[in-house]
């Protein structure tokens, strides 16, 4: 089995804030680009690996990982999935199962990069997740509309991974109809074209969006036992 990864790293990060571009952003002294990578380098069947990043940015981008072989930088596009879309469209090798990822997650594990590229190559699609702590209702126009069954709701993380043919397809039929989708499991729920098994993700596998949650990265580093 041959697979690629696909690192997305062309957000700026402007709820961020900040001099930089959030993927070049230190997370306890590492650019959190750098931290995202890394487990991902020991996956031996991961054979490439393409990082769409910030146009603005991509030399910086290109010399901070210019020591990592396997690794072609491309600049990324206006949404996040027009950069998955550059970064596939870069892939030069034939691959099985394709491993996209948002460098903005840089805790993540090889035990759920290993469990979610397994499980696609058995069911063809598959996301991490955690469950839902919190209640979580449906709002319109300020008002309650609904409560939701929190036993039945996940947070969705990435790595996510894919049978080729089913990610390449998915992707070809939302540029033919203008579909635009905040992951990449989206389209191939929308368009049916896989079920999708959902594998445990981690509560360390956090997504940083604003400072508060750098914070939380650096806390995590830094307390490997919490």
């Amino acid at each position: 089995m041959k697979a690629a990864l696909l690192l997305l790293a062309a957000g700026e990060g402007e709820r961020f804030g900040g001099q930089l571009p959030k993927p070049l952003v230190p997370v306890d002294g590492i650019p959190m680009l750098r931290r995202s990578l890394a487990p991902f380098l020991e996956v031996k069947a991961i054979g490439e690996i393409v990082v769409a990043a910030p146009p603005r940015f991509l030399r910086e981008v290109q010399t901070l990982l210019e020591d990592v072989a396997a690794v072609r930088v491309v600049a990324g596009g206006a949404t996040r999935q027009q950069s998955a879309q550059h970064a596939l469209g870069a892939l030069t090798a034939d691959v099985d199962i394709i491993v996209v990822h948002d460098a903005a997650r840089p805790l993540v594990s090889r035990n759920v990069i290993d469990t979610v590229i397994a499980a696609a190559e058995t069911h063809g699609a598959a996301v991490p997740a955690v469950p839902v702590a919190d209640t979580v209702k449906r709002v319109r126009e300020g008002f309650v509309e609904a409560t939701l069954r929190r036993e039945v709701l996940r947070a969705v993380q990435t790595p996510q991974a894919f049978r080729f043919h089913i990610y390449k397809q998915a992707h070809e039929r939302a540029t033919a109809q203008g579909l635009v989708a905040t992951d990449d499991a989206a389209l191939v729920e929308y368009f049916e074209l896989s079920q999708v098994a959902v594998v445990d993700g981690s509560p360390r596998n956090i997504k940083i969006t604003r400072p508060h949650d750098l914070a939380l990265a650096e806390f995590y580093l830094r307390h490997p036992q919490v």
